[in-house]
This record gives structure tokens, sequence and C-alpha cells, in this order.
């Protein structure tokens, strides 16, 4: 921004949240060492300019941008603030003419998470092997129009457990995709640059908070870059995180607040003479005060400003564009709960025979995946209903072996790992049916097993659930 003649302004760009974003790197430096080391930005950043930046910080935690070309500042604040702040300026006194109000739009909404598709950990096994994105996450206000769907765009990461050599878990961000190798050593590496030198893997932009050095399980220091808000030790970091939806979820923190917003406001037309001073004050980011309707001070913000030069006594005739605020947009954030005790159950199905041709038959088992929700680490209070939904990401292992002697067509990888999220309500909640095996044997003199393919699952950790 600075290299724009701009400076940052706004209670969003100093919030410690914004403080400790950071951009996930997957390329390496391009020589070893860092002792004299050159660092090229370019190298590390996604491939896009600076306003599709700014613009993609804007959808993702619903912002609003204030350029001031006089003072050569740029305010950004989070919407749910500019909602919650109380009028700045009370225009009644400066009201002339008639004005008129439209009806409202009440349009519906519908929001997907950003989702990088390289990460194969969003990948499961489509027909014939295939791999297929795995649903996102979504949320929904009203009844959105044919196609009327937006998906954020910017991504963050799944989070898993890791142990250190001491046992400790480590709460640590994870991705399964290839990123860039550089450097002399690895230039016969099918992830090295191409003959034409660019990067082999394109880079979305996908953000974490990077918390510095934080206490792991058992109280020792290690480096936490993290996609919710709590520490390893279930420590509130801050205030949002970078999923979409849970009751620390972006959709709730950020950009509800500018939904509802966009489905009930009304816009109206103002028709007004300020004394500069006071047309110098006026901010796209602050509401204004109007009693249009003798219903008592209503706040309203502003979209557009149209003013003239002022007059002989002093006074500037202006028209502005204004948006309703709906008063149940004024409320805050809530803190940060307690979260809820959760477990994946898995109720095997009895198993399937089936002969595909003479000799050869299958067996198959699948389960019904349910949720239990506890209000304690006993298990003795479950939580019928959550008062905010919760995503779930289940992983799911799948390992295929085969004899060393068997010949088989199968094309599909001996081990795969992909993650499955669920929007989790009530305690019991069905996830699911899945697989838990799959068998395939040959008959003849003797009983030789072809393929088999077995299922694991487990709920990676989140914010508003810790696993039993």
């Amino acid at each position: 921004m600075g290299r724009c003649g701009y400076r940052l302004a706004g209670d969003w760009a100093a919030h410690a949240d914004t403080r400790a974003l950071v951009i996930l790197n997957l390329t390496s430096l391009r020589d070893a060492g860092f002792e004299g080391q050159q660092i090229f930005p370019a190298d590390h950043l996604p491939a896009m300019s600076c306003a599709d930046f700014l613009k993609a910080l804007r959808q993702q935690f619903g912002l609003v941008y204030a350029y001031n070309a006089t003072t050569r500042t740029c305010t950004i604040r989070a919407f749910r603030a500019v909602a919650s702040h109380s009028p700045v300026q009370n225009l009644q006194p400066y009201l002339t003419g008639a004005w008129g109000v439209e009806e409202v739009d009440n349009k519906g909404v519908q929001v997907e998470e950003g989702r990088d598709t390289a990460d194969e950990l969003f990948q499961m096994p489509g027909p014939r092997g295939r791999p297929i994105q795995t649903a996102r996450a979504a949320r929904q206000l009203g009844t959105p129009a044919e196609g009327a769907s937006t998906s954020l765009p910017i991504s963050t990461t799944q989070q898993v457990w890791e142990l250190n050599s001491h046992k400790n878990r480590w709460l640590v961000p994870t991705v399964q995709q290839p990123g860039n190798a550089q450097g002399t050593a690895y230039l016969a590496s099918d992830r090295a640059r191409d003959v034409e030198g660019k990067l082999r893997t394109t880079l979305p932009l996908r953000l974490l908070r990077y918390r510095g050095m934080q206490p792991d399980s058992m109280g020792q220091p290690y480096p936490l870059a993290q996609a919710g808000v709590r520490n390893a030790r279930g420590e509130v970091m801050g205030d949002t995180g970078l999923n979409l939806i849970g009751a620390t979820g972006l959709w709730e923190r950020q950009l509800l607040a500018y939904a509802r917003f966009r489905q009930q406001t009304r816009p109206v037309a103002v028709a007004v003479r300020l004394p500069v001073a006071v047309l110098a004050r006026l901010e796209l980011s602050r509401p204004v005060g109007l009693n249009l309707d003798n219903a008592g001070n209503t706040r309203y913000l502003l979209d557009r400003i149209r003013a003239e030069s002022p007059g002989d006594d002093g006074l500037c005739a202006c028209k502005l564009d204004l948006l309703t605020l709906p008063v149940s947009l004024a409320e805050g954030n809530t803190p940060v709960g307690q979260p809820v005790w959760l477990e994946v159950l898995l109720t095997p199905l009895p198993e399937t025979k089936t002969t595909y041709q003479p000799g050869v038959q299958t067996i198959e088992q699948q389960a019904v995946a349910r949720v239990r929700v506890w209000a304690d680490r006993n298990r003795t209070q479950p939580v019928p209903t959550l008062p905010v939904p919760i995503s779930v990401g289940v992983r799911v292992v799948k390992q295929m072996t085969m004899p060393t002697t068997a010949v088989s067509v199968v094309e599909e990888p001996a081990y795969l790992e992909y993650v499955t999220v669920y929007e989790v309500r009530t305690d019991g909640q069905t996830l699911a049916t899945v697989p838990l095996l799959f068998r395939q044997t040959a008959q003849s003199n003797i009983v030789l097993t072809l393929i088999v393919r077995t299922y694991t699952y487990q709920a990676d950790p989140g914010d508003d659930y810790t696993l039993l």
C-alpha cells in the first residue's frame, strides 16, 4: 500500500489476528543455507496482482475499504465493526428537500469455503479410481437464486496432531500436494523449474496465522501456525478462525452480518447542504445518523457522496446515496466458548458376498458413521443440539494389499488418505454410510487373495470440539 502512496489505517489492520496472518509457501529457497541467501518474494507468493489480493481479502473477511485521496489514507475495517459503530455525525440538521427509499432486495446468498483443488487431502476415489473433490462446507442465508453460490477466494489447511521426539502432541497444519524444489541439487527433480524456468506448481492464496512459540500438549514451546483459534492445550489464541463454519468460523464471526445487511438493507437517496468541515469528516467506513421518518435517529452507511463547490454561504450542496443498517447488525461477537467433547463411532453392517465370475468372489462390508457430542469428558451429558453447527473433518485412510504373485489390472494407489468435512448439528447425527472392507479372492485348488482394501476413520482436531 505504501508503494501506491497510501498509508493503512483502521482497526482491522491493527488487530492481532490480522497481524498474525501469513501466506502458505510451498516453494524452497533457490540455494541451500540461509547465510548470505537472497530471497525472491515472487518465488513464494501467488501469481496475482495487488488489486486482486486486496479484493480477495475483502471478500474473505467481509471488509470495508475507504480511500481518502486528501489524506492518502486507506481505512480497512471489518463490516461487523462498521455495523456496530454508533453514528459519527448526525446529518438531520443539514437535510434539504425530499428523500427517496427503495424496497428491500431480500436476495438470498450461499457461501462455500475456499479450496485449493490441488490438495490431495480433499480428493476421494471416484468412478474407475479417478479422484473427485470432496464436498465443500457451505453456509446459506435465505433462498439464493440458482447459480448464486459464491466460493471464498482464499483457503487454509487442515490441522492434525503430530508427536515430537518426546511424545508431546503438536497441533500443526498439513497439506498433501507437491511443492516446488529450487537449487542446483534439485535440477533433475520433477519438482524443479521447467525448461522455460517456470515453477511447475502454481501457488494459490492460502492463509494461516503464525502465533510464535506456543506451548504444546505438555507445556513445552514450539512454533505454532494455525487455521483455528486454539493452541495445542486448547487455550484461545484469537477471535476468528480461518475456516468457514463453526462458532469461531468466518461465517459466524464476519460474513453473516454482511450477508444479513445485503439481504435487508434499503437504499436511500437524500439531499443535504453541508459545511465544508462536516463534509470532510464523512467516512465511508463509519455510519451517519438521520431521522427521516420521525422514528428516532437511524444509522445509515454512506455508499456514495456527490458534492458541489461551496456557495456564498459556505455550504456544499450534496447528494448522498445511503444504505440502511438494520438494528440487529449492531450486535458484537460473543466470546469464544468452551468446546464440546466429540467422538466418531462406526457401526458395522453385515458383510455382502458377490460372485462376479466363476471362482472369483468379493466380500464387502460397510459401516454407518455417526457422531456423539458430549458436554463432559466422562460422556455423562450429551449435547442434543449445538447452538451453532460445527465443522468436523473426518480423515479416511484406505490401504490396499495384493500378493506379489498376483496379476491384476487394478490401477489405484496402495495407500490413500483424504478428508471429508461434515457439518454437525446434533448428538447422534449420522454422517454417512462408509466402506470398511473389500476383499476379493479366487477359488481354484487353493484360495488366493487378490485384493484387500481396508478403511480407517479418525476426526481431525477442531476449534469447537475436543476429540475423545
